[in-house]
């Protein structure tokens, strides 16, 4: 795992124990008292402490990645809504934003609040915002889709309008990142993602002379015929790939993630457990190469990334 240096921060979700407390999408005073520190608070080591940023914590069901700019002024996540204030209850990205050393209150995403949106995650040089949708991909049709992969372009302070990712796949493409070389790794299938479900896999679109080829399931070592395999996180330099599984016989809780690597013959290793200080209970929405943060029964932790270097 030492090639996974750099980059976006990654929230890990644990369905069963959904966070609480309160989010403002509204204009409001800064809440959280950064004191120069990137993430609100001293950095942990090779043990998981708790995370306690009160803007990441919510009374809605988080339900991706959070995603930090590379000048840490910026955060975006999803959320499940459940709250009034929304228009509707899908899939909703929010932000909040570093003033004055200080985090706001979250609010509604300019490009989103009105279709299922999720995954937001920055690009290397922080002009675009990539995310999923299912927003109709014609503009005249009012017909939604599976879910297919957007992005947005910083104009000044704001961004722009959505703007499609073509890939030659029929169903969903969700959760997904992207390598350094604009290769993306993504999640589709329609299979029941519980237990055995077996036809949830990840694929990669290669980028090739500025356009996507026809994406590729994963080889067998990753993609099971009786579990999901989905989240995918791949490193910038694409030498390593996390990603979670479903009730693996390695598993040591439900959702495990996991890591495998690329040899110098570009085949992907056999995927390996990432242990026990992370993966008790759900684990999901893999991290990146500075901290992992995850999610137990009473809250939120985050560990040094380097205890995986062995991995």
């Amino acid at each position: 795992m030492k090639s996974i240096i750099t980059l976006i921060l990654f929230f890990l979700f644990q369905s069963s124990n959904n966070l609480y407390s309160s989010v403002n999408t509204h204009d409001g005073n800064c809440e959280v008292d950064t004191s120069g520190k990137d993430y609100g608070q001293k950095p942990p080591g090779k043990i998981a402490i708790h995370f306690s940023p009160s803007f990441i914590k919510t009374e809605h069901r988080i339900h991706s990645s959070t995603t930090f700019s590379s000048d840490m002024t910026e955060v975006y996540w999803s959320i499940f809504p459940r709250t009034s204030e929304f228009k509707h209850r899908k899939e909703t990205i929010i932000f909040s934003k570093k003033v004055k050393d200080k985090w706001t209150s979250p609010k509604v995403a300019s490009f989103s609040g009105e279709f299922y949106d999720g995954g937001p995650f920055f690009s290397h040089d922080g002009t675009k915002l990539y995310f999923y949708s299912k927003r109709p991909v014609d503009k005249n049709s009012k017909s939604e889709t599976s879910g297919e992969i957007w992005f947005v372009l910083k104009q000044g302070e704001n961004w722009g309008d959505p703007k499609h990712i073509e890939l030659d796949l029929e169903g969903e493409k969700l959760f997904f990142s992207m390598s350094n070389n604009n290769n993306i790794y993504f999640t589709s299938g329609f299979g029941y993602r519980g237990i055995g479900g077996g036809s949830v896999d990840i694929y990669c679109a290669k980028f090739i002379n500025g356009i996507y080829a026809k994406p590729e399931r994963l080889p067998g070592v990753i993609n099971s015929e009786q579990f999901v395999e989905s989240d995918p996180f791949i490193s910038p330099d694409e030498k390593s790939l996390i990603f979670y599984s479903l009730e693996r016989p390695e598993n040591i809780g439900q959702y495990d993630l996991y890591i495998c690597n690329q040899n110098e013959n570009g085949q992907w290793t056999k995927p390996t457990n990432l242990g026990s200080q992370i993966n008790k209970g759900v684990a999901r929405f893999p991290p990146d190469g500075r901290y992992l943060f995850f999610v137990k029964s009473n809250g939120v932790y985050w560990i040094d990334y380097s205890i995986f270097h062995d991995k």
